[in-house]
Parts: C-alpha cells; sequence; structure tokens
C-alpha cells in the first residue's frame, strides 16, 4: 500500500514537471505612460510644472509608448488657450516609442511659432500622432513652414493654419532666389491627414536680387500646404482651403530681367509619392507665378513670368487616387513678364485643378469652377 502511494506521488510530481516545463515565459508588456502638461509656457526649467516641450522630452527618452495630454485645470475646455514657442521647433526624434500628442481640442488649444520657427520636426524612423490642436504662425527658410516628417506621423482633427514657407532672397553672390516646398508640411516619410482643416498657408519662392548680368530669377514655390516628395501622402475627410503657391519675382536687371519663378500645387505637390485623397475639400487653393524682372538697359529683355501649375494639386512621377472629393474654384495664374525695351511674354498657366503628368484615377466628388 505505501509502495502504490508512492509510485502515485511519482507520477504526480511528473506530470507537474512537465506542466511547469511546458509554459512558455509572456512576452514583456510595456504600459502607455501618460504625461501630462500643465503649462502654457515654453520652458525646459526644473520646476513644479511641465511644458509641452518638456513633456516631448521626456516621451522621447523614456524609450516607450507615451501619451501627451493636457490638464484640464490649465486648460480648460471652452476657453482657448496658446503654446507660443520660444525656443526653436518642437522635436519628435528616432529610436523611442510611438509618441502621441492628444490635446483638448483645436479650438481650446494652439501652438504658435510666433513666425520664428517652423512648429514640429518628425525625424525619419519617428513614429507620432498628433490630435486635437491648432497648429499656426510656423514660418521656415526652406521646407514645412508648421511640420517637417520624415517619419511616421499621424494627424487627427488638426487645423493648420497661416504657415508660410520661403525661399531665401537672392543676393549679390547668389542672385537667384531660393526655392521653397510645403507652406504647412513638408513629408518625405508616411504621412496622413484625418478630419482636419488646413487653412491659408503659403509657400512662397525668395525674390531674385537685381544685378548686373539679369539672372536673379525667383525661386520655385511647391505646396501650398503640402509638399511631398518620397514616401506616401494620405488625405481623408479634411478640407484644404485658400492654400497658395506664389513663385518668387524676378528682379530687375542692367542686362535683363531676371524669370519669374514657377508654382505648382496650390494645396498639395507630390512627387515620387504615392497619394490618395478621400472624402475631402480642395477650395479656393491657388498657383501664382512670379512676376519676371524688368530690364534696365537698352535693347535687352525684360524676364518672363513664371508659370503656374496646378492650382489645387500638381503630382508627378507618382500614382494618385482622388475618391469623392470636391476640388472646386481653385486657380492657376501665370506671372507677368517683366517691362524693359523689350517686353517679356508672361509665363504659361496649367491645370486649375490638378496637374499629373502619370497615372491619376478620379471617382466621384465634383470638379467645378476651378480656372
Amino acid at each position: 500500500m505505501s509502495s502504490a502511494r508512492a509510485s502515485l506521488r511519482d507520477r504526480v510530481s511528473l506530470r507537474e514537471r512537465r506542466a511547469v516545463a511546458s509554459l512558455e515565459p509572456l512576452e514583456p508588456r510595456r504600459l502607455l505612460a501618460n504625461i501630462v502638461v500643465n503649462t502654457a509656457v515654453d520652458e525646459s526649467i526644473a520646476n513644479a510644472t511641465t511644458s509641452l516641450r518638456e513633456a516631448m522630452a521626456q516621451a522621447a527618452g523614456s524609450g516607450a509608448d507615451d501619451v501627451i495630454t493636457f490638464s484640464a485645470t490649465a486648460f480648460p475646455f471652452g476657453s482657448s488657450h496658446t503654446i507660443t514657442l520660444t525656443a526653436g521647433q518642437l522635436s519628435i526624434p528616432s529610436g523611442g516609442g510611438k509618441m502621441t500628442i492628444d490635446g483638448p481640442g483645436p479650438a481650446t488649444l494652439t501652438v504658435d511659432g510666433d513666425g520664428a520657427s517652423r512648429v514640429f520636426n518628425v525625424a525619419g524612423g519617428a513614429n507620432a500622432v498628433i490630435q486635437d490642436i491648432t497648429i499656426t504662425d510656423g514660418h521656415v527658410i526652406g521646407d514645412g513652414g508648421a511640420i517637417a516628417n520624415a517619419g511616421t506621423l499621424l494627424l487627427s482633427n488638426v487645423t493648420l493654419t497661416g504657415n508660410l514657407a520661403e525661399g531665401a532672397a537672392g543676393s549679390i553672390i547668389a542672385p537667384a532666389g531660393g526655392s521653397a516646398h510645403g507652406g504647412a508640411i513638408s513629408n518625405s516619410g508616411h504621412l496622413i491627414i484625418e478630419a482636419s482643416r488646413v487653412t491659408d498657408n503659403v509657400v512662397r519662392g525668395g525674390a531674385g536680387a537685381s544685378t548686373l548680368a539679369g539672372d536673379g530669377d525667383g525661386g520655385v514655390a511647391q505646396g501650398g500646404a503640402v509638399f511631398s516628395a518620397g514616401g506616401t501622402l494620405q488625405v481623408r475627410r479634411t478640407d484644404l482651403v485658400d492654400n497658395q503657391a506664389r513663385g518668387g519675382a524676378g528682379e530687375l536687371g542692367f542686362a535683363g530681367g531676371g524669370l519669374g519663378g514657377v508654382a505648382e500645387g496650390g494645396a498639395i505637390y507630390v512627387s515620387g509619392s504615392a497619394l490618395s485623397v478621400a472624402d475631402s475639400s480642395l477650395q479656393s487653393n491657388r498657383a501664382v507665378g512670379g512676376a519676371g524682372g524688368a530690364a534696365l538697359a537698352a535693347a535687352t529683355a525684360g524676364g518672363a513670368g513664371g508659370d503656374a501649375n496646378g492650382g489645387a494639386i500638381y503630382v508627378t512621377s507618382s500614382s494618385a487616387t482622388i475618391s469623392w472629393s470636391d476640388v472646386e474654384s481653385n486657380s492657376a495664374t501665370a506671372g507677368a513678364g517683366g517691362g524693359g525695351a523689350i517686353g517679356a511674354a508672361g509665363g504659361t498657366a496649367r491645370g486649375g485643378a490638378i496637374v499629373a503628368t502619370d497615372g491619376l484615377s478620379i471617382l466621384g466628388g465634383s470638379l467645378a469652377d476651378n480656372a
């Protein structure tokens, strides 16, 4: 009897060991950290408050997925609050987890570049969500007035308004004006814009400089709202209204006027990116070529006006699908030719609504009153 009980215990013990040996370790779970912003001051100092800049630095350093929210006490719903940047753009670096900036609503919180810097920079390899805020008054010489994205970025219920990217002005040493891309956003990564409003943003080519040689051409401007080169761009349930791409002005020259800068894509410019626009509205956007410069010397010609292509959208080296979207009242206007002893011709305008040099698919929606 005693031997039988011992044998039973041995069999039970063996089953237990096998059960324990068959258990596989669970993957480590990372809990989302909730970092709360409780001041509208743009600061990075050790005190009792946490600014948006400090919250983003904390999230970037955690190595985990983090959600940044805003204190209902400091940012109460129903009133308007502005974080004005005083130390340059806010950066989302690569190498960390997914960073989500979850605002209290576009009418409640505005992040303002104060006309002095871009607002957000998303590095290559970064993964970010920005939602429920307004982004305004970003300004940059070059690309992406409000946002430069090289990573993976989702913008949801965001208002982007009053941002500017402009080319550098020409100089005696380098007379041609610089190019500019993306009045609100410059994208080379993967970008989704959903349920948002993108209005009154401008990309402007730099003005040429006056020279004896007459080579102060205006700079190129591409993408009044969004410029995307490489990567992907998806726009859904979003309004893009009153954005502008404006070519830089050619300057007067002794031996001839500078050429006006080319303007392409009053709202969206895409090159080498897969573009999808769905359930959206593109209205009253403009591409405006720069004016040619005048010539001063006898028997010399003014500069030709800049071309304007795609009042709403310009697509090249890319495929584009536009579905159930309204593209209305957009325009492309060529720049005037410069005066002088020999007057120059104005530029050429193409596609008040859309110019696509490669594949374009349009399903449903409206194309109306474009010029």
